[in-house]
């Protein structure tokens, strides 16, 4: 039966990101501008508990970061490095431009919609239990529709990284059939959790560096607030794509691939 290791496939992504960190910090500097302004325009423009018009505005950073995460899903699995270079053969080329083309936007276009899908479950989620609310305030009727709604997100977190097959040219179908049982999901979440704590909590250390462990967040000065905001943007970003890179090698297992660079 096909199935991934978590560690192997989480260290994996760890060296792949650091080996190729020139590689990906050339092709992640116009998602990381498009990221920065978006989320200045959200902190200044949007309220806090608005995630709807909070994914509305964060768009095109969804529209940018989706690319990326797609070249760097098919980088991984399929060796394929941006931008594209000709071999000489036009006949080849053109079908190669189009598989990757159709890759890269099915990917781009379906982590946009996986976003917009997210924003949608947690405003679902704060109607019936509203950000900062007491335990003890909650009505027992609330309470059932959260925890219904936190089991409900458990078998819906395989559809998250939705955009990585697809980004490959892998039929949804196949995709959907190596997934479906509920011990995949759990080692998904497995390998989720070794991506996403670490950077957490480095970017919670240079927050508070930033800071001072003696100031208040809300006395920042201007400067500051934005250098925490860029090191967060940052720090973000970089676990999406170690996170992308983790669940890809995943994938490979689960479908039993091997990078064709590999080989040469």
């Amino acid at each position: 039966m096909s199935h991934f290791d978590i560690i192997e496939s989480a260290s994996k992504a760890y060296t792949t990101i650091w080996e190729e960190r020139v590689y990906l910090a050339k092709m992640a500097i116009v998602p990381l501008v498009v990221k920065m302004i978006c989320v200045f325009i959200t902190l200044e423009y949007v309220d806090g508990n608005n995630i709807i018009r909070q994914a509305l505005v964060m768009f095109p950073a969804y529209f940018t970061e989706g690319w990326l995460l797609a070249h760097l899903a098919r980088f991984i699995v399929l060796g394929q490095r941006w931008p594209f270079k000709p071999s000489g053969d036009t006949k080849s080329d053109i079908l190669m431009l189009h598989e990757r083309a159709r890759g890269v936007l099915s990917g781009t276009v379906c982590f946009i919609l996986v976003n917009f899908a997210m924003a949608g479950f947690f405003t679902l989620f704060m109607y019936f239990i509203p950000l900062g609310v007491k335990p003890e305030e909650v009505p027992p009727e609330s309470a059932m529709a959260g925890l219904f709604l936190s089991i409900m997100s458990l078998f819906l977190f395989r559809y998250v990284w939705f955009y990585i097959p697809l980004a490959l040219n892998v039929a949804p179908i196949y995709y959907l059939r190596k997934v479906q049982k509920i011990s995949i999901t759990m080692r998904m979440i497995g390998l989720w959790i070794l991506c996403f704590i670490p950077a957490m909590i480095l970017m919670q250390f240079l927050s508070t560096a930033i800071i001072g462990p003696n100031n208040a967040p809300e006395a920042m000065s201007m400067a500051t607030e934005i250098s925490v905001t860029i090191v967060r943007v940052v720090i973000d970003t970089v676990k999406n794509m170690l996170v992308t890179a983790a669940m890809a090698y995943a994938i490979m297992g689960l479908f039993q691939l091997k990078n064709p660079a590999e080989d040469k």
